[in-house]
């Protein structure tokens, strides 16, 4: 369980793992698979590896939750006794939502906080048993039916995304939604927390911190393929986003730091 605001606030992140997360206490909205979603007390989500994600809670001291993070191996094993069915569609999703009903939620509560009891010699099975309750209830309760916080939002995302490597600019994406500037900037920083270009440039150095872990892509071609203007440009704002350079990056990735 954590309380407060997250050392990840407002910064798209991902883990190998997969990340079963509940609300306890607070609310605001979280951003995940090209969309932003409200969240309240009872909020059960789950959250694909390598799917980036980040919350954004109305009030970050009040913000309460509990997370879980399945390891591949074992989340593979799981699925292996569902033997298809529902539960088993569970295995290719990326996001799924589920409001808890209040009457739920000391119960899922008490599952997160089995696992911290999980101990030899019987610390595996009791870790999976956790972790298939978990599931049961997010197949239970999860709704496809959940509105975006905001789907003008929601919209620019996936134009970000999906035009990454391009030129973004607050009017070019007024224009392709057909909605005013002053609507537009208004919306998108009340659900994402940051202003629009802010948005678009650390989403260009998250997708860049990916490509530089890989051994056979130069930074020259980072730059390019993150939408960048110019290498020295590069260089200089991912300096700033994380303290170090972009060749510092690409060498401690290469020897696991």
């Amino acid at each position: 369980m954590e309380k407060g605001k997250d050392a990840l606030f407002k910064t798209w992140h991902a883990t190998d793992a997969v990340t079963v997360l509940f609300v306890h206490a607070g609310g605001g909205s979280i951003v995940c698979a090209e969309r932003s979603y409200p969240f309240s007390a009872g909020t059960l989500c789950l959250i694909g590896r390598g799917r980036y994600h980040y919350t954004l809670p109305n009030d970050p001291s009040g913000y309460t939750r509990s997370k879980l993070f399945i390891p591949k191996e074992l989340f593979e094993r799981i699925f292996s006794l569902c033997r298809g069915g529902r539960l088993h569609q569970l295995k290719e999703k990326n996001f799924v939502y589920a409001p808890i009903p209040e009457a739920q939620r000391a119960r899922v509560a008490e599952i997160f906080e089995s696992v911290n009891a999980c101990g030899e010699p019987y610390g595996d099975l009791a870790f999976a048993s956790a972790v298939m309750q978990l599931l049961i209830a997010l197949d239970r309760f999860s709704t496809a039916d959940i509105q975006a916080t905001e789907g003008t939002v929601s919209r620019a995302i996936e134009y970000i995304n999906q035009n990454i490597a391009g030129e973004i600019t607050v009017d070019g994406i007024c224009e392709n939604l057909h909605i005013s500037k002053y609507y537009f900037c208004r919306k998108f920083k009340a659900s994402t927390g940051m202003t629009m270009m802010n948005y678009v440039l650390k989403t260009r150095i998250t997708l860049a911190k990916d490509m530089l872990a890989n051994d056979e892509t130069s930074i020259t071609e980072v730059s390019m393929k993150c939408g960048f203007s110019s290498v020295s440009y590069f260089c200089r704002v991912f300096k700033e986003d994380t303290g170090i350079t972009p060749r510092q990056f690409k060498s401690r990735a290469r020897i696991g730091e």
